[in-house]
């Protein structure tokens, strides 16, 4: 009879770790990264202190004329054509030092919530700095997400 009990126990408590599992909301979602755009001409801090969302082609030629006025090392930067029907353009800088320097990038949707979630991981005790603007694109939202772009 105990152990029928522990059974009971421990198989209760087996579902309940389960099922509190499953009550995760974080959804990956698959993006594609932009490696036109992730080219080292953008040193300026104007565009290093900002965040990019862009969701449709009025921003885009905003974005574009933005990069252009803030750093003359980006006039050779080919700007890629995104169908913002179904796509949107994320980006924000993040750097890091090391012989080797890996920006590990993880989008994910929480509860209403899109989350693009870039970590700078550091390679070595070099000097060499390693930096990345880290923009993608990702299937454009419905309405009443909100998009947030963390760096670490």
């Amino acid at each position: 009879m105990i152990h029928k009990k522990k059974y009971l126990i421990f198989s209760f408590l087996m579902m309940l770790a389960i099922s509190a599992m499953g009550c995760d909301k974080k959804t990956t979602i698959e993006f594609e990264e932009v490696e036109s755009l992730n080219a080292g001409c953008f040193i300026d801090p104007a565009l290093q202190e900002k965040e990019f969302i862009v969701t449709s082609d009025a921003e885009y030629a905003d974005f574009k004329n933005f990069v252009l006025a803030n750093n003359q090392l980006c006039t050779e930067v080919q700007f890629p054509i995104i169908d913002f029907n179904t796509r949107m353009l994320l980006g924000k800088y993040a750097e890091g030092g090391g012989c080797t320097v890996y920006f590990d990038r993880e989008v994910y949707i929480e509860d209403s919530k899109l989350i693009y979630d870039i970590k700078t991981q550091e390679i070595g005790a070099c000097k060499k700095l390693g930096t990345s603007m880290n923009f993608i694109t990702v299937p454009k939202l419905p309405a009443g997400y909100d998009v947030y772009i963390e760096v670490s």
